[in-house]
């Protein structure tokens, strides 16, 4: 598996603790918003994290986005 950087950690944390307390997944504006930036760098964001297998998107499906077995291993390094 090819490390997250900083940012995408953070992302990945957000996507996380949204989940947590929401059980629906955040939008790309609401990523955009929590981190100031535009909402294709939020798309690109998720994009990358997916594609490091760190979450999952249902196609098609708006706010279904779930955390991989790989993404908590790196959420629960970040509480140790």
């Amino acid at each position: 598996m090819i490390e997250p950087t900083k940012r995408q950690i953070e992302v990945l944390n957000f996507i996380h603790e949204f989940l947590s307390l929401n059980v629906v997944a955040p939008t790309y504006g609401e990523i955009a918003e929590r981190f100031t930036i535009g909402l294709t760098a939020a798309v690109n964001h998720v994009r990358v994290l997916e594609k490091k297998q760190l979450v999952t998107r249902m196609r098609g499906k708006v706010r279904r986005m779930s955390i991989t077995t790989d993404g908590h291993r790196i959420i629960a390094r970040l509480k140790n």
